[in-house]
């Protein structure tokens, strides 16, 4: 396939079948976790501005006082961004760069990592609700995402300095403390989706609890969680085996008739880990498929951009499309050429630069030019930073970073963490984001580490 970057300004269309679909499960309407409610009402608001036209009173967005808030929202949020100097920020890209051969932490990686063991330290010492560093409970949902990647940082530490293996083991584990708490993952339970939230469906919370127990024991061979890995890696397989034989898809959907790329990516790395730490053949047997899969049912052909969700039930994928920056810096190891094509599209279509280009935003939708206030398609701004390392591209990474060290005033505190000025809540939130962005190393490097050597080193 000759592959080709394709820019363009217009929604993409067209829907993708995975021909047998299975039959017609327990259906459960709910908001998802990726954001369902902004595709839909920017979706509505095509339809309405449509309408309108026609002279159609319901339909009017200037009757809307719902849409009204919101684009003055956006507005403000944006104007508040261009106003003012830039800022220099607190260590360059070439300093962040060049870590893995310095082998020592930036000024700012290094702070972000203090508050990053911070916050775990907090939570586990004083509850979600500590007063150090406060979860907030209205953000329950999203409490694991957090948790996961900012354990996927820490491969990539010990890699660029191994004086902080003890730290990083000791952050890791109680992660995975945390992330296995109930209130990690008792939506899932609240929604009735099921009795529990493991045994079917949910790749969402279970794909990242199964990478973070590969991780765990790949950069230690400690078999502390070994059992649970296994049993989880288990549950994940024989619900692969079952989807393909009995549904006709691949893959795990997150809620029932749900089906997500970005989680699906998770549990796909969790699988290699998986063959890397007890060599098992899982890639050929199940990542690959579930990569052709992915590409046939949900991505653009010509841009190569993954689909907002796929639907098992009736075989359509919504294509709806955003600046996925969490599914491809998550799978671009699994085909660099092809997933390079989508990051260079993602960059065209999605990403506005301020400050004649010293630094940048990513919007929400094609539809709007306004920096997204909803808040599950809001936290998706924060996976920039990791992507851009993942594809090694500096210069958006220091244009985004410009544009956080504008909008929080990040500095390093006297304890010598980073503190987020006034934005406590985002700072216990998105704080790992921060860190995963700046020490990232690759996933391909990441796989293909000496591990065995690293680990023996340390015993």
């Amino acid at each position: 396939m000759t592959m080709k970057r394709v820019a363009r300004a217009t929604h993409v269309a067209g829907n993708s079948s995975a021909g047998k679909a299975g039959k017609r499960e327990g259906w459960l309407s709910r908001r998802s976790f990726l954001g369902a409610g902004a595709a839909a009402a920017a979706s509505g608001a095509i339809a309405a501005n449509a309408l309108a036209d026609d002279g159609c009173p319901l339909c009017s967005l200037e009757s809307s006082p719902v849409q009204l808030a919101s684009a003055q929202q956006r507005k403000s949020e944006l104007q508040k961004m261009t106003s003012g100097e830039v800022p220099s920020l607190i260590s360059s890209a070439d300093e962040v760069w060049a870590m893995s051969q310095t082998h020592q932490l930036t000024t700012h990686t290094r702070a972000a990592w203090e508050l990053h063991r911070s916050v775990i330290d907090a939570a586990i010492a004083g509850g979600w609700e500590n007063a150090a560093h406060p979860w907030i409970p209205e953000r329950q949902a999203f409490y694991r995402y957090p948790l996961a990647f900012g354990s996927y940082a820490i491969p990539s530490l010990v890699m660029i300095d191994e004086g902080e293996y003890d730290n990083a083991v000791d952050c890791l584990r109680k992660s995975i403390y945390l992330i296995k708490e109930n209130a990690a993952w008792n939506d899932w339970t609240r929604n009735k989706y099921g009795t529990d939230a493991v045994s079917r469906y949910n790749i969402m919370y279970k794909g990242h609890l199964n990478l973070m127990y590969g991780l765990y024991q790949m950069m230690t061979g400690d078999d502390q969680f070994e059992a649970e890995y296994q049993a989880m890696t288990d549950i994940i397989v024989k619900e692969y085996d079952y989807n393909k034989s009995e549904r006709g898809f691949i893959g795990v959907e997150c809620e029932p008739d749900q089906y997500f790329y970005p989680c699906n990516s998770v549990g796909m790395m969790s699988l290699l880990i998986h063959d890397k730490v007890f060599g098992t053949d899982y890639e050929d047997k199940y990542v690959m498929p579930n990569l052709d899969f992915l590409k046939q049912t949900m991505t653009d052909e010509e841009l190569h951009l993954p689909y907002f969700r796929w639907h098992p039930t009736h075989g359509n994928a919504e294509n709806f499309v955003f600046g996925d920056w969490w599914t491809l810096g998550m799978i671009h190891a699994l085909d660099p050429d092809y997933y390079q094509v989508a990051f260079d599209n993602s960059k065209d279509l999605f990403i506005t630069d301020i400050y004649d280009g010293q630094a940048c935003y990513t919007k929400a939708a094609l539809m709007t030019d306004g920096i997204s206030t909803d808040m599950e398609q809001r936290t998706w701004i924060f996976y920039l930073p990791f992507c851009c390392r993942e594809f090694d591209d500096p210069q958006t990474w220091s244009k985004i970073e410009t544009f956080f060290q504008m909008k929080y005033e990040t500095a390093v505190a006297d304890d010598g963490e980073l503190r987020f000025h006034d934005n406590t809540d985002d700072e216990t939130m998105m704080e790992a984001y921060f860190f995963l962005g700046d020490v990232h190393q690759g996933w391909r490097a990441i796989l293909d580490y000496d591990w065995p050597s690293f680990v023996s080193r340390h015993a």
